[in-house]
């Protein structure tokens, strides 16, 4: 019998490479996982609402079922979009969520968080590595009623309480596990312990310290950020925020701007890091205590020791 699945939903930037190579894709763990997310791309991410179809997307999932019932492990769903699209100010979340509920009506859900201004600094750098031009505070400027027609960057998404008070609606509030992902970096062993714990498996062990998808200098994300500007202008890449095409030029670029980075004096990189922090600390300022008091209410989670905004 096919036990319980695990939903994990994101959200991005809060340690899901880590959570896939080293917990969910580890039978030694009680765990099973997909391990290309195109497949949960196609089930799940994208298309008219209307046109959904629940039956398709338990069908593409299927063999992940059958290999998590015939080792007695876990299926995990686990794709960090699938709590939506940071750049588009998560304008899908909620419609993910109940295709995940109309599918899964029995699954347990994973949320992680992360302080908002890390997130922010985060999100930036991997738009940025992704071919984005735009600087932190043009990305994630106040738009018109007219240009909030489309899809686009916004801050909404950072106020957690309501995409935590959506799921745990659709799915119950004791199926519904929220962890901060500063507890992973502080500790992975202790945030892979309450993971297994909610879904009842035994305590992990040998569980290695987060080190995936280090990130950017802020010098180097500024350089590249020009560079992007350029790597348009040649046809290089889809509208803006789009990846290059190639997934090896995507390599040859990225390595080449790494290999910049010890050749940068640490009092400058110093300093555009101090400027990129400052630009985002002016964006959250004062934004989100009274969602991160919220999220603390409805959790249980002491944020404040972990550094979020609560005043």
């Amino acid at each position: 019998m096919t036990k319980e699945p695990l939903l994990h939903v994101g959200l991005q930037k809060t340690g899901s490479t880590w959570l896939q190579n080293r917990l969910f894709n580890r039978t030694e763990h009680g765990f099973v996982s997909v391990p290309e997310r195109i497949v949960i791309d196609d089930a799940f991410l994208g298309g008219n609402p209307f046109t959904f179809d629940t039956e398709r997307a338990r069908k593409l999932l299927q063999p992940l079922f059958d290999e998590a019932s015939a080792s007695n492990a876990i299926p995990v769903v686990s794709h960090e979009l699938l709590a939506g699209q940071p750049l588009a100010n998560a304008i899908d979340a909620q419609v993910l969520a109940d295709r995940l509920k109309s599918t899964y009506p029995d699954g347990r859900v994973l949320i992680v968080i992360r302080e908002q201004r890390s997130m922010l600094l985060s999100t930036y750098k991997q738009y940025v590595k992704a071919s984005g031009t735009k600087h932190v505070d043009e990305l994630w400027r106040d738009r018109s009623p007219r240009e909030r027609r489309r899809p686009g960057p916004g801050l909404d998404w950072l106020a957690y309480h309501h995409l935590i008070a959506y799921y745990r609606g659709l799915f119950g509030a004791d199926r519904v596990c929220i962890l901060p992902f500063e507890l992973l970096t502080l500790d992975a062993q202790t945030f892979a312990g309450e993971i297994c714990k909610f879904v009842g498996n035994p305590y992990p062990s040998d569980v290695p310290a987060i080190r995936d998808n280090p990130p950017l200098p802020a010098l180097l994300v500024s350089f590249l950020r020009r560079s992007n500007v350029i790597v348009r202008s040649l046809g290089f890449s889809d509208g803006d925020g789009g990846e290059l095409h190639s997934p090896k030029l995507r390599r040859m670029r990225l390595q080449a701007v790494r290999s910049l980075g010890p050749k940068i004096p640490a009092v400058v990189s110093r300093r555009a890091e101090r400027r990129l922090r400052t630009a985002v600390d002016l964006m959250v300022q004062g934004r989100f205590g009274a969602s991160n008091r919220e999220t603390s209410e409805l959790t249980g989670l002491d944020l404040g020791s972990f550094g979020y905004d609560v005043t």
